[in-house]
């Protein structure tokens, strides 16, 4: 049974992903896709729900491929509106932060997003993107009490 909680180190494979992951959050508005509805439909895919699991193949594949496979699993998502274009480097924090709080908490993506909307965790970027991500996971915890 793997253990979970603030104590727990990440492996470099869930750190790998956990840069996957913030790589693929980055780069979605220039699939051409909304960033919210593409992130939200995403973790409730039964492609975050491999990368949970840290299923080989899904995992280990990198994020051009990622990117594809998922945009194929979560079709269709709402189009990009530079109106409502999101800055890359916070897609990137909320990317790597979710993934990593999955690996460190060992909750499901599906329960993180249904929890924490991307839209809520975003307002928190410019406060907790330059903390540790076991302090910035836990300041979240608190202010969405989960």
């Amino acid at each position: 049974m793997e253990e979970y909680g603030f104590n727990k180190d990440l492996s470099r494979d869930e750190l790998a992903v956990s840069r996957t992951q913030g790589i693929i959050f980055e780069e979605c508005q220039y699939l051409g896709v909304d960033a919210i509805d593409y992130i939200t439909k995403f973790m409730h895919s039964s492609a975050a729900e491999e990368l949970d699991k840290m299923q080989s193949g899904v995992y280990s594949a990198g994020s051009a491929p990622l990117k594809q496979y998922i945009l194929k699993q979560i079709e269709p998502v709402e189009p990009y509106n530079e109106k409502k274009h999101i800055n890359e480097d916070a897609l990137n924090w909320l990317g790597y932060i979710y993934r990593y709080w999955v690996n460190l908490l060992g909750v499901s993506s599906k329960e993180l997003i249904d929890n924490i909307p991307v839209d809520s965790a975003l307002a928190f970027y410019p406060a907790y993107h330059c903390i540790g991500n076991k302090e910035a996971i836990s300041h979240l915890r608190h202010q969405f009490g989960s």
